[in-house]
């Protein structure tokens, strides 16, 4: 796993499902203010860019992935791209179940973060970087 060195900021990626983008937004915006360095694409790919280009240079940057569990992100082709590269990539990853969709078995292993209520799971997230 990569680890960032001591006292330096996270470098996080949010992995979510359009129909998740208010929870993503949210948790950007919170994290940001905690002082992590957060990848989401909304910001971090501009119009004329490739996609999958940008997507791959976020997650080689990234210390953190952060895998917003929905059942729209159970069955978004990107999402699952995003955190099966990130699985590869030997990056932590870090589940955040929105409601009660099961993870994918391969990530039964992992501690996940219960955020159907925001203001809880941001401060165990928060706890946990």
């Amino acid at each position: 796993m990569t680890t960032p060195p001591p006292n330096a900021s996270p470098k996080i990626f949010i992995s979510y499902a359009w129909e998740n983008q208010t929870t993503a937004r949210h948790l950007q915006q919170a994290l940001h203010a905690a002082g992590a360095e957060v990848f989401i694409d909304y910001t971090g790919i501009q119009g004329g860019e490739s996609l999958p280009t940008r997507i791959s240079q976020a997650l080689d940057w990234c210390d953190t992935l952060i895998l917003l569990w929905s059942p729209a992100a159970a069955s978004s082709h990107w999402v699952e791209l995003e955190w099966t590269s990130a699985v590869a990539l030997n990056r932590r990853l870090i589940p955040c179940k929105l409601d009660e969709t099961p993870l994918p078995k391969i990530l039964w292993g992992k501690r996940y973060l219960e955020f159907k209520n925001f203001d809880s799971g941001l401060n165990e997230l928060l706890a946990a970087l």
